[in-house]
């Protein structure tokens, strides 16, 4: 394809799916993992309960009843049957809550392994839908494969479509099973794409996930000298006490699980986004809007690592437009504000002109500055050249701002509520970027949530 070919759908369904599907596991695992603990934390106290109940029984209405450090023992008189079949309804009953509790201690474990399992199968999903377009917009990268075709073989089909199709198929399997190494450096051949470069952590902890879920798929998580092998000793050795050795068991605890979430949804967006600018060089204003409305999703979720590296990716591959690179900048600002590291950006936003620029983002510069004043006097005119109210209410810039005691005043006097459309589904975020917003406490500093720890 050349710079002149018209955008096409296919390449946006599959980036924005698996958007959706890293954002879906990771809401599964935020709601369930937590569910499934407490549970768990539950039914053991439950039986620890009944535990206690069944030793005062036994005490109570035993002859004798002698204690030798943390064990009891407890007589009873010959042929009391009543007295041992109450005791033995209560142990059995005991048991039955411990079995319970044991079930479900396994759940939290087992969730964690098969949302890891599942997440990495989303990043190779979307690895074969982009090698896939890639196969059907150059077929010509075909030519050696078909020569494998006789001509009985031929005759299977009933054109020349079907045949490519089936070719495309049966190569992109072939693709699919070769090693994540090798497949790395077909994407950096190919589309100049570097997983390595492209993940947040670097290759060697992105490697290591994938390794992961090869071990818990084909060897329940034991480590063999595979895993060792391939994950490497220089990665292995930066794990200090939790490096694993030969035969140890490895499981997906939830932090693990979390980051790799964070990690893969980083790496998958930016290679699908490279290999997309790959493949269709004019669809650049449709893969700014993309990620516009994926960052606009983190900072409304609180997500800042994820935020803030979308956002810097944007801006160092270049945008289609002014609006698109200033969106960026600002919710990149934002990221690190909250992140804790306010003073990396400071002296860019201080330098910023905001009044060569669209009142929006003036009015977005002046809440990360924490400037209220030169806020609420550039408000009026914000609003009166398009501003809408949902904007001002629901922008997670502007939140240093909605604390302000002016704020609801001058808003539902120059925006009233009754003025705005029923939603605001008219506004269409991958064709005008919003910018975004967080929280911090009064003095400008960042409170840090539990997002942070998520990723």
């Amino acid at each position: 394809m050349n710079d002149s070919d018209e955008p096409t759908q296919r390449q946006v369904d599959p980036l924005r799916a698996f958007w959706q599907n890293c954002s879906a596991l990771r809401q599964y695992a935020r709601l369930l993992l937590p569910y499934a603990a407490e549970t768990a934390k539950r039914d053991l106290d439950a039986a620890a309960q009944l535990g206690v109940e069944v030793q005062q029984f036994l005490e109570s209405h035993g002859t004798e009843v002698r204690r030798e450090g943390d064990k009891t023992s407890v007589t009873f008189e010959a042929g009391d049957q009543a007295t041992i079949h109450r005791i033995t309804e209560r142990l059995l009953n005991v048991q039955r809550a411990l079995r319970d509790a044991a079930y479900v201690a396994k759940v939290v474990p087992l969730l964690a392994r098969s949302a890891l399992i599942t997440l990495v199968s989303f990043f190779e999903l979307l690895e074969s839908d982009l090698m896939r377009m890639h196969l059907q917009l150059h077929p010509q990268a075909l030519s050696d494969d078909t020569k494998q075709f006789s001509v009985n073989d031929l005759k299977l089909y009933s054109d020349m479509l079907e045949l490519v199709n089936d070719v495309i198929a049966k190569k992109v399997e072939t693709i699919s099973r070769d090693s994540l190494e090798n497949r790395a450096k077909l994407y950096e051949r190919l589309f100049k794409a570097t997983l390595g470069s492209l993940s947040p952590s670097g290759w060697p902890e992105f490697n290591e996930i994938f390794e992961r879920r090869n071990l818990l798929v084909h060897n329940d998580g034991l480590v063999n000298k595979i895993y060792l092998s391939k994950v490497g000793s220089d990665y292995l050795d930066s794990l200090g006490k939790d490096r694993p050795s030969l035969g140890d068991r490895l499981e997906v605890r939830a932090k693990y699980l979390y980051r790799a979430i964070y990690l893969l949804t980083a790496s998958g967006m930016k290679l699908g986004d490279t290999i997309w600018g790959s493949l269709a060089k004019a669809d650049l204003p449709k893969r700014d809007g993309l990620l516009a409305e994926a960052v606009y999703e983190c900072l409304k979720g609180s997500r800042w690592r994820l935020g803030a590296d979308l956002s810097r990716f944007m801006l160092d591959r270049g945008t289609s437009s002014d609006t698109f690179e200033l969106t960026a900048t600002v919710n990149y600002w934002l990221c690190m504000k909250r992140l804790g590291k306010f003073a990396e950006v400071r002296d860019a936003i201080e330098r910023f002109d905001a009044d060569a620029h669209a009142l929006r983002f003036a009015l977005a510069l002046s809440s990360l500055r924490e400037d209220a004043d030169e806020f609420f006097r550039l408000l009026p005119q914000a609003v009166a050249t398009g501003v809408l109210r949902w904007e001002l209410v629901d922008w997670p810039v502007l939140e240093e701002m909605r604390k302000d005691p002016r704020f609801q005043t001058e808003v539902g006097r120059l925006a009233p509520a009754e003025d705005e459309p029923a939603n605001n589904s008219e506004v269409d975020l991958a064709v005008q970027p919003s910018v975004g917003m967080g929280v911090s406490d009064s003095d400008g500093q960042t409170v840090v949530t539990d997002e942070i720890d998520l990723e």
